[in-house]
């Protein structure tokens, strides 16, 4: 294997070359820099293995690493208050303005000095106190929650979160999901803002930059680069998988092909056909391999009627597996991935 190749096959870990999305990423900056931003919240969603954690880190250190504000990143399996309430508390260039020494309090082995005379009873007080601080200040506090679920500690700190919000603290908030598990937690009612909040569904990597990026790490002509990026199709993992695998084998051959499509069912595609309903599935097996079908075609196939397959071809649209930008036709946005499907069933038919 050789030494520093500069894509990666596994999640969570910063990859050294990736695809910004400067688009997104601008739009969020901008609007959480502006004196009054229209929003606190965004919520990015995507399939998984789109780039969704991606792109929340390269927003957590842009605010990192600016004077006004402070990133935080929280864990959505903890007690996120307390989790917040920590890390901001550790933060170097933040503690001095917590540290004073008029009175201490611990919840669950953490430990705050803060100043002031009003007691504090309960994590959210602390968190309140603080965020005070910071408005008074002139600081504001970037939060970055990935892969959000429907759980009991994201809703409480999302009902938090609002409270917050209606006493003007500096706090933002970015959270990234599967479309299903937002779609959970915007049921809730008490819930409701979530439904006001942008939502941001990644669409594919831009083709061009992907050929040239290729082009230049991968040290290849451009019709090698083109042959790559038609097999990514703008898919975040697709792009770090295959450059990986061309890194380490330089031609693209069938063991190529075959260790990228073990790549991505391993890595993404078992997890999001085990995410999806029945008639999804039946939608997307009646491709028979195809990156696209005609809605005809699949109706005859599946026997769906029109209301009934609308209703399925949006969620698929929303778990970023299918597009519909052309009338009458679906197509399958994620690599190979009907063929994934075709795969999967013929193997569960013998």
């Amino acid at each position: 294997m050789k030494e520093n190749n500069p894509f990666t096959l596994m999640f969570g870990k910063e990859p050294a070359s990736s695809i910004p999305r400067d688009d997104i990423l601008s739009e969020i900056v901008m609007d959480f820099s502006r004196p009054n931003p229209t929003t606190q919240v965004y919520i990015i969603t995507g399939a998984r293995g789109s780039g969704k954690t991606v792109l929340l880190s390269e927003l957590y250190q842009y605010f990192d690493q600016q004077n006004d504000w402070i990133s935080v990143d929280v864990n959505p399996h903890r007690n996120i208050l307390e989790d917040l309430a920590s890390s901001l508390y550790d933060k170097g260039a933040m503690r001095h303005l917590f540290l004073k020494g008029s009175f201490d309090i611990s919840f669950h082995g953490v430990s705050f000095s803060l100043e002031g005379s009003r007691p504090v009873t309960s994590i959210a007080s602390v968190v309140d106190r603080m965020l005070a601080y910071l408005k008074d200040h002139n600081k504001k506090l970037f939060v970055s929650l990935d892969e959000v679920t429907t759980t009991e500690k994201v809703k409480e700190f999302v009902h938090d979160f609002q409270s917050y919000i209606r006493k003007d603290y500096p706090i933002y908030l970015v959270m990234t999901g599967l479309y299903e598990n937002v779609a959970g937690l915007q049921d809730n009612k008490s819930l409701t803002f979530l439904y006001r909040a942008p939502k941001i569904l990644l669409a594919p990597l831009d083709d061009i930059t992907i050929m040239r990026t290729y082009m230049e790490i991968l040290e290849i002509n451009e019709d090698t680069a083109k042959r790559l990026t038609r097999l990514v199709k703008g898919y975040g993992f697709g792009y770090q998988a295959l450059g990986y695998l061309f890194y380490e084998r330089r031609v693209i051959d069938d063991e190529l092909i075959e260790k990228y499509d073990e790549a991505l069912r391993i890595n993404a595609y078992n997890k999001i056909w085990e995410g999806l309903g029945e008639n999804e599935k039946r939608i997307v097996l009646s491709f028979h391999g195809a990156d696209e079908s005609k809605v005809s075609e699949i109706l005859t196939e599946t026997t769906l009627n029109n209301k009934t397959f609308s209703v399925y071809r949006e969620r698929l649209i929303k778990k970023g597996v299918a597009a519909g930008k052309e009338r009458g036709i679906l197509s399958i946005i994620l690599p190979r991935f009907s063929v994934y499907a075709s795969q999967k069933r013929e193997i569960e038919q013998e």
